[in-house]
C-alpha cells in the first residue's frame, strides 16, 4: 500500500465526518474549482485575513468547510491542523500526514481525482457499516464478524461455539483478535477476562494496530 493511502485510511479519513466525506466526494466527482491544491485555503491562512470567509480549500479543509459548516479562514485552518496532528499521533510519526499532503499537492489534478475518489467512497462505506453496527448491535456477541476474520478463523469460531453448547460448564478463556500491517492476528488464550482486557488495551496503544476485539474462546 502506498504511504499516502495508508495515511488517508488509518490517520485522516477516520476523523472526517460523513458529511465532510460526502462533500469531498461531490467535489471530486464534479471537479469543483473550490477544491484547492497547493494551499490549505483561499484566502491563505494569514493573520490579517483570519476572519474572512473561505472561498476554496484543500481536501481536508474542504471537509470541514463544506461538510461541517466551518466558515472562516481561521476555523478551517484550525480544523486542518487538528486533523493532521491527530493523524500523526495515530500513525506514530510526527510528520505522517506529509505523505498524503505532498501526494495531494504534487499529483496532476485529473490523476489525483481518479485515485482519491475511490478512497473517499471506501471511507464512506466503512463509516456507514460502523454506524449500522452501532445502531443494530449483534444480538449474539459470540458470532464473529465475517468482515474481520478469514474463513479458517470463522470455522474455528463455529467449532468453539458448538463445543460450548455441548459442554456449557467448560471454563471459558479469552482471546484477542486484531489487525496490523500483516493482516489478522491473534493473541491468547488468557485464563481470565481481565488479563485479556489488559492485553487489548496495550494493543490499542500500539502504532499500526487497529480493529482490536475481545472474544471468548474454548
Amino acid at each position: 500500500m502506498k504511504s499516502w493511502r495508508k495515511v488517508w485510511r488509518e490517520g485522516l479519513a477516520p476523523q472526517l465526518s460523513p458529511a465532510g466525506l460526502e462533500a469531498l466526494r461531490k467535489a471530486l466527482v464534479s471537479d469543483d474549482a473550490r477544491l484547492l491544491q497547493g494551499a490549505t485555503t483561499n484566502p491563505p491562512p494569514l493573520q490579517c485575513v483570519q476572519d474572512w470567509p473561505v472561498e476554496a480549500a484543500c481536501a481536508l479543509g474542504f471537509c470541514g468547510w463544506k461538510g461541517d459548516g466551518l466558515e472562516t479562514v481561521a476555523q478551517v485552518e484550525e480544523f486542518f491542523i487538528r486533523v493532521c496532528f491527530e493523524a500523526d499521533q495515530r500513525l506514530g510519526d510526527q510528520a505522517a500526514c506529509r505523505y498524503f499532503l505532498n501526494w495531494y499537492d504534487e499529483t496532476p489534478r485529473e490523476e489525483m481525482r481518479r485515485q482519491l475518489l475511490p478512497e473517499v467512497n471506501q471511507s464512506l462505506k466503512r463509516r456507514e457499516k460502523t454506524m449500522s453496527r452501532e445502531s443494530n448491535p449483534d444480538p449474539d456477541p459470540d458470532v464473529p464478524n465475517l468482515e474481520d476474520c478469514d474463513w479458517d478463523e470463522y470455522r474455528a469460531w463455529c467449532a468453539a461455539y458448538a463445543a460450548r453448547q455441548l459442554e456449557p460448564e467448560a471454563p471459558a478463556r479469552w482471546g484477542v483478535w486484531y489487525w496490523n500491517e500483516a493482516g489478522l492476528c491473534y493473541r491468547g488464550p488468557y485464563p481470565t477476562r481481565d488479563e485479556a482486557v489488559e492485553q487489548m488495551r496495550q494493543l490499542r496503544s500500539t502504532p499500526g494496530v487497529r480493529a482490536v476485539e475481545l472474544r471468548e474462546v474454548v
